[in-house]
């Protein structure tokens, strides 16, 4: 080892963006290049291999090389010839390999070298991480001596393979949990920043005008990579790889924040999904520092620079370039770069439209029904019925507090069905620590003298859709029990229905878990059928209800004033117990307004369309909200539209105004 110098192993399944990594690797003089491994990942371990002697000996790195895992430890291999070619790193003709392969295995190279070396040692895997996971596993000792792992994979907002999972975890989930569980500090570069390290075809030239061989080889590489994500609908080639590198070596080009990340191992919709804490639900102390953002200016000005220390190397190429992969080949553009944008037509309903609220009374879900009768009042809609559900309190709770709500806002004629007590197919978990026990703020409201409704919640919904003849909407404020035992029960029902409006979910993170937003995880069975059941839904998640949060002057704006409103929202927030607002820190978020103003003002709001699925079978993204939005790949429908952002100051406004005048 070069004293004063940074030990490094690179690892990787080399791919264009993985040799690019290699380029910059080798070219920063403040690395020492201690060994280099292949996996399998973009192509087999045979291809991989052949990839990473080559690159290596066009670059000039003459440290010892082991071919490693031929595939992931458990799971059956995938590769990505899509984006890399037959070969894996199709384009440009390369020399042939001049090192030799090591008898040693992947990991007991790495072992070996780590050892020897008088400094702990910086492993920089850009591909599946099963020869780090074997590492750890058959050479425990040397995990003191490697002082970060700096990783390409993952994604903490979206994936790329799946919708919820990036390709090199989704390859090698368990040999991810392996090293994110292992304790050794992590830098992620995951598609969350990977995907703004875009070299678009108009930085061609510049690299070309390097005018060595490296660089000639680098922009054919460019010239071939880029074809793919282009032809999807990127605006040109995301090169990830080289992220993990300049994290370590230039991490002021980035921001990096601190997050538990942890792995999903199970699911349908979510194997392989890099699950950040965002909301710090899990208790856990930070494992990885994820970078979020990147100076793509300066990232393309340091590739530059790296290409020049190539400067007067020159080696034989032989054989010839490889054909063009995707010369006559169609390939469907399934990512798009408009952004977010009012509601669309099918998700839209006619002014005037019947609603049905179905509710988990709590806190917030009262501030709905307030808005909603003061909606109701300017002819914004008619409420046909309201049903409630077991969720923020005990079921009964629930509908006590509907129908005492409505008695303190003089429309005990609004009738109120009571619905399911309990999920499918998991118990009932009460949000008691954000609504208290009685689920109203410990809020004690005068009893309703109006009479309970006998007909069950399904019962009551079914017949409400078909008097309304396809124009009813179904609103969801809490878990969504009761519309899925509608659609079990009546076969018909979601032909009956306009659109589905639920306050639910979340396209990022979660707030129950930190994948996993309340009212989806409490029932995640009954969303799912929600979401499949063929009825246009409107997802006001986490997104765009935590951009909403209410001041302590917005609060007591709503409050101030004498209509019935302002009196039954001043009772619950500062005659109970205190625990709602303690749990927002005095600035609550009122999530269920949200679909109730969307109902009648869509215009505040904005989004894009998605395919929404629910994950109800894994581990720690149970009750996750899996979105095709920001993905490669999609589910084939669009079936959800997610609303992303509102007007905030205006939204507040009106929220005040209509609780003063309710």
């Amino acid at each position: 080892m070069n004293m004063n110098r940074v030990p490094v192993i690179l690892d990787g399944d080399p791919g264009h963006d993985d040799a690019i990594a290699w380029v910059f690797a080798k070219a920063d003089p403040n690395l020492d290049i201690l060994a280099v491994t292949s996996v399998a990942g973009n192509q087999t371990i045979e291809k991989t291999t052949i990839n990473a002697r080559r690159i290596c000996a066009l670059l000039g790195i003459d440290a010892p090389f082991a071919r490693g895992a031929t595939r992931p430890l458990t799971a059956d291999p995938v590769t990505a010839g899509n984006w890399h070619g037959e070969s894996g790193l199709d384009g440009p003709a390369m020399p042939e390999p001049d090192q030799e392969i090591s008898p040693l295995s992947a990991p007991d190279l790495m072992a070996k070298v780590i050892e020897e070396s008088a400094e702990p040692v910086v492993i920089i895997p850009t591909g599946p991480l099963t020869n780090i996971a074997m590492l750890l596993l058959t050479h425990p000792e040397v995990k003191e001596k490697i002082r970060m792992i700096t990783l390409m994979g993952g994604g903490v907002t979206h994936g790329n393979w799946k919708p919820a999972a990036e390709f090199n975890i989704f390859e090698d989930p368990e040999a991810a949990k392996i090293v994110y569980d292992s304790g050794i500090p992590i830098r992620m570069c995951g598609l969350d920043v990977t995907e703004k390290a875009i070299i678009r075809p108009d930085d061609f030239p510049r690299i070309r005008a390097v005018g060595n061989q490296v660089a000639d080889i680098v922009a054919g590489w460019l010239e071939f990579f880029y074809q793919y994500p282009m032809a999807i609908g990127y605006d040109g080639a995301p090169v990830h790889d080289p992220c993990a590198v300049l994290a370590f070596t230039h991490p002021e080009i980035f921001t990096l924040t601190p997050y538990y990340v942890d792995i999903e191992l199970g699911g349908e919709y979510a194997r392989g999904a890099t699950v950040a804490d965002f909301r710090g639900t899990s208790g856990k102390e930070p494992n990885a520092l994820v970078a979020e953002t990147i100076d793509r200016d300066r990232y393309i000005d340091l590739l530059i620079e790296a290409l020049h220390a190539y400067d007067g190397r020159t080696v034989t190429i032989t054989g010839e370039p490889s054909p063009d992969a995707f010369a006559g080949k169609k390939i469907e553009k399934t990512r798009s770069l408009a952004g977010v944008h009012p509601i669309t037509a099918r998700f839209l309903a006619e002014a005037g439209e019947e609603i049905w609220i179905d509710t988990d009374t709590g806190v917030d879900d009262a501030a709905a029904l307030i808005t909603a009768a003061a909606l109701e009042k300017k002819g914004c809609f008619t409420i046909a019925g309201i049903s409630t559900v077991f969720g923020n309190a005990a079921a009964a709770q629930c509908a006590v507090n509907a129908r005492n709500v409505l008695s303190q806002l003089g429309r005990e004629d609004i009738p109120v069905y009571h619905g399911a007590e309990r999920p499918m197919l998991v118990p009932a978990r009460p949000a008691a620590y954000v609504h208290g026990e009685n689920g109203l703020n410990g809020a004690v409201l005068p009893q309703s003298k109006a009479p309970v409704q006998e007909k069950p919640a399904w019962d009551a919904i079914y017949e409400a859709a078909k008097k309304a003849k396809g124009s009813l909407t179904l609103i969801l404020l809490g878990p969504q029990t009761n519309a899925a035992l509608a659609f079990r029960k009546y076969p018909d029902l979601p032909g009956m229905l306009k659109r589905i409006v639920i306050m639910g979910g979340a396209d990022i993170g979660g707030n129950r878990t930190p994948a996993a937003e309340f009212n989806i995880w409490a029932d995640p069975d009954s969303a799912q059928a929600v979401f499949k059941s063929g009825v246009p839904v409107v997802m006001c998640g986490l997104d765009v209800t935590e951009k909403l949060r209410f001041t302590k002057e917005d609060l007591e704006k709503a409050m101030s004033g004498e209509s019935k409103g302002s009196r039954l929202l001043r009772t619950i927030m500062e005659t109970g117990d205190d625990t709602f607002l303690r749990f927002y820190e005095g600035t609550p978020v009122l999530h269920d307004v949200t679909p109730i103003l969307l109902a009648a003002m869509p215009e505040l709001f904005a989004g894009e369309e998605a395919g929404v699925f629910v994950e109800t079978r894994s581990g720690i993204c149970n009750g996750k909200t899996v979105s095709d939005r920001d993905t490669d790949v999609k589910f084939g429908v669009k079936n959800t539209f997610v609303v992303l952002d509102a007007d905030r100051e205006t939204f507040v406004e009106t929220v005040c105004g209509l609780v003063r005048e309710a």
